[in-house]
């Protein structure tokens, strides 16, 4: 899978998770089955240090409404795994607490 891809262009394999998050968003992929992959990728996603791809992962995660998973997401930013000049800590929380949303409801679209 081009997401687990560590030697593809993370900017392709970012593209990959917002492809994810649609599909899953739509009902075409599972929803629990795409939650339960975001939380592994949390270990096994490479590279294990700072790396675009994993701005895809927590999009994924903030636009899919897993608050199970921001903990994770925490971690990440605070491992140096996400570059905080691309998507701040601040941004993701927003993105997680849209108004009106009912916990773990899916945002309908993806945006950047």
């Amino acid at each position: 899978m081009l997401i687990e891809a560590a030697d593809a262009d993370e900017y392709a394999r970012t593209a990959a998770f917002d492809a994810l998050a649609l599909l899953t968003a739509a009902g075409r992929i599972d929803h629990d089955a795409t939650a339960r992959y975001l939380r592994d990728l949390y270990m096994t996603l490479q590279p294990q240090d700072e790396c675009y791809v994993r701005v895809g992962w927590q999009r994924a995660i903030a636009h899919l409404g897993l608050d199970e998973l921001v903990s994770l997401v925490e971690h990440a930013f605070e491992r140096g795994w996400i570059d905080r000049g691309c998507w701040v800590l601040t941004i993701f929380a927003r993105t997680c607490a849209w108004r009106g949303r009912p916990p773990n409801q899916p945002r309908c679209s993806i945006a950047t």
